[in-house]
């Protein structure tokens, strides 16, 4: 083989090769502010191979482009090999010493192929780019995208030994090119600078500090190499990087680097070429077959925690097919070694590790080296040993993790374990009288109810269903008043005491059975613990009612008739009635004082339908002094006024009656002997 990724394409003589001629002009260009996206890295973009004779040969058709003819172009091409992401689809595939730089490339099979355009370029003796009519690549200004390619292989040495590749956002390129671009796809009339122009960080620029470690190496080629503009970036301006190489945490620091240098970069014109040593004489009499190396390394998975029993698969990517023999390993910093399970006649070999509980706990695995037992071996189609040194890779993010998950179970335990000490404790819920009376009406009775715990950290509540609608229960600690058939109330408030009140307001005697259910709840497990249920009976009793009319005094009536007067069964009183006749007309005296205790009668029975008492609690005297014989109207006269003096006795001791009434009733009568003159008007 005479080209392999660690070397650099081109000629010595190529302006990809030329550092930034001495004693040249650095203009200033009005570079965009950073956005933190408008200055970028292009990855992912264009995939590089080197094929072997090994190699599948692939025919790829393209249309007449660049100045090449259309029809089949034949190139050896790894059997992975395919064109990159995205709708442009780039590849640069290195076939002996012409480097095939394809646009839209579409693998068909393992031996066919489609292009839309193409271009090629010897990387020995060639410039990268166009000439004579014909393009070295598929950028817009005629290279080769591998000119100026940020390449791993490379790029692990240490130094970056050529000018970069440039793509700059569309509205900063002008129309029109300059040498070396042979073409231009720059419309910006407002643009400020052309494809195929050299921009330069300015000698003596001191280098930003806080930049990777690729960066520095990119900021001293761009300060000494510079970088070529070929091509138009869309929204972003970017260098470009070879995409099946590199990780994405190297690619994310360069990317975060752009923001601060591309900025920096000034247009370059005038001053004095420096010399150049051709690094490979114009012709070889012979090729000079270079050993294969490690191009690439990555880990599946790439980043996380694998614990034992967890698989990592590693990959080794060379810069051509090899061929292996016999199980080599790769030695790993975790103790553990890797070992090879496949991948020999192409480019990238696989092997694999598990972890297991006597490997080294790391923050980061890393391959330390290749270890090739005695009858294996890793070679090209030549026969040459693989150069094995660019293996050597530390995985920033992935670690592996020794420690047990579990603990382990003893099988026989030494001593028994003593029962768990519960985390809550059933609380202690305390009633004086499970069976009380209340008063309906607004009547109170204190329930005579507590509720205690031996643990402090509990929450402690009391639970009472059973609670009818005409029942409420109000503790003393907020006044809070409870309705309803179930509700809950703290042990400060059931503590602090509480008190039902009844409304009822019916006839019956009503029984209310509350249910009182005391519980626990831990704070911090959330386990609860309930006390047994106990009950309480509230009985609303209807008020008691007497059912005769008592008097607590003597009754002193005085009348004209020595016979007693007679009383109805609804009157029972007390003591001893005494009748003092004043006068000596025995018809008057007896229809007067019959008229009298019939009034009484009638007036109860108004009064009280329902067979209530009529008390009487002092004595009045009733004069009836000097009439004459009691007939006609002079008895009704006599009548009215008894009961005109008994409807005062009675509206002044009970307040229910109303005096005009029967007043007025007594005084219309014609007749003594109506019971209808002291029945009470209705309303």
């Amino acid at each position: 083989m005479s080209f392999n990724l660690s070397s650099t394409p081109f000629s010595s003589t190529s302006a990809w090769n030329q550092q930034v001629p001495t004693g040249a002009t650095y203009t200033s260009l009005n570079w965009p502010t950073a956005t933190g996206w408008n200055y970028d890295v292009g990855w992912g973009n264009v995939p590089v191979y080197v094929a072997s004779s090994s190699d599948p040969v692939v025919q790829v058709s393209v249309p007449a482009s660049w100045g090449w003819p259309g029809g089949t172009v034949s190139v050896h091409a790894p059997a992975g090999g395919t064109g990159g992401i995205g709708t442009d689809g780039p590849v640069v595939i290195v076939d002996g010493d012409i480097a095939y730089n394809f646009w839209q490339f579409h693998r068909t099979s393992t031996t066919t192929a489609t292009a839309v355009a193409y271009g090629e370029a010897n990387v020995v003796t060639g410039t990268g780019w166009g000439g004579s009519g014909k393009g070295a690549g598929i950028t817009a200004a005629g290279s080769s995208e591998l000119g100026g390619l940020l390449v791993q292989a490379q790029t692990d040495t240490g130094t970056i030994n050529h000018a970069l590749q440039l793509a700059v956002e569309a509205s900063l390129l002008k129309p029109g090119y300059v040498s070396p671009a042979i073409a231009t796809d720059g419309r910006s009339s407002s643009g400020i600078m052309q494809e195929g122009q050299l921009l330069a960080i300015a000698p003596g620029t001191s280098m930003p500090s806080g930049l990777s470690t690729l960066g520095q190496e990119v900021f001293r080629a761009l300060q000494q190499y510079g970088a070529y503009v070929i091509d138009d970036g869309g929204t972003q301006t970017a260098i470009r990087t070879q995409a099946n190489a590199y990780d994405a945490a190297t690619m994310d620091a360069l990317r975060r680097d752009m923001n601060t240098m591309l900025p920096m970069l000034k247009a370059v014109s005038g001053g004095t070429a420096n010399p150049t040593q051709p690094t490979t004489p114009t012709t070889p009499t012979a090729p000079v077959n270079v050993a294969p190396t490690v191009t690439q390394a990555s880990a599946s998975p790439g980043t996380g925690v694998e614990h034992v029993g967890d698989t990592v698969t590693m990959t080794l990517g060379f810069s051509e097919a090899v061929t292996v023999t016999g199980t080599p390993t790769l030695s790993l910093n975790d103790g553990a070694k890797a070992t090879y399970v496949g991948g020999s006649g192409t480019n990238s070999l696989t092997f694999k590790t598990t972890v297991a509980s006597t490997d080294t706990t790391t923050s980061a695995l890393a391959i330390t080296g290749v270890n090739i037992p005695s009858g294996a071996s890793i070679k090209d189609t030549g026969g040459l040993a693989a150069n094995l040194s660019g293996a050597v890779k530390t995985f920033t993010g992935l670690q592996i993790d020794t420690t047990p998950t579990t603990p382990t179970t003893p099988t026989t335990p030494t001593t028994p374990t003593p029962p768990s000490t519960p985390s809550v404790i059933s609380p202690v819920l305390t009633i004086a009288d499970d069976s009380l009376w209340v008063a309906g009406r607004g009547g109170t009775v204190d329930l005579g109810t507590k509720v205690t715990t031996t643990d402090s950290n509990d929450r402690v509540a009391l639970h009472i269903t059973g609670l009818p609608k005409y029942e409420s229960i109000t503790d003393a600690l907020d006044g809070q008043t409870f309705r309803g058939r179930d509700i809950t109330l703290t042990a400060a408030q059931v503590n602090s005491g509480l008190t039902l009140t009844s409304t009822y307001r019916g006839g019956g005697h009503p029984v209310a059975e509350l249910t009182l259910t005391a519980s626990a709840t831990d704070p911090s497990t959330g386990a609860v613990a309930t006390a047994a249920p106990k009950t309480i009976t509230v009985t609303d009793p209807r008020p008691a009612r007497d059912a005769t009319t008592t008097t607590s005094s003597h009754g002193h009536h005085a009348v004209t008739d020595q016979q007693p007067v007679a009383a109805t069964t609804a009157v029972t009183p007390t003591t001893s009635q005494t009748i003092e006749p004043t006068d000596h007309q025995p018809a008057a005296a007896a229809n007067t004082g019959f008229l009298a205790s019939r009034a009484f009668a009638l007036l109860q029975q108004h009064f009280d339908p329902a067979g209530s008492s009529l008390a009487t609690t002092a004595a009045h005297p009733v004069m009836a002094a000097d009439h004459p014989s009691a007939t006609g109207s002079t008895m009704a006269s006599l009548a009215s006024q008894s009961f005109a003096l008994l409807n005062q006795y009675l509206a002044a001791h009970t307040g229910r009656v109303d005096p005009g009434q029967i007043v007025a009733a007594v005084s219309q009568a014609t007749g003594w002997g109506h019971d209808a003159l002291l029945a009470r008007p209705q309303h």
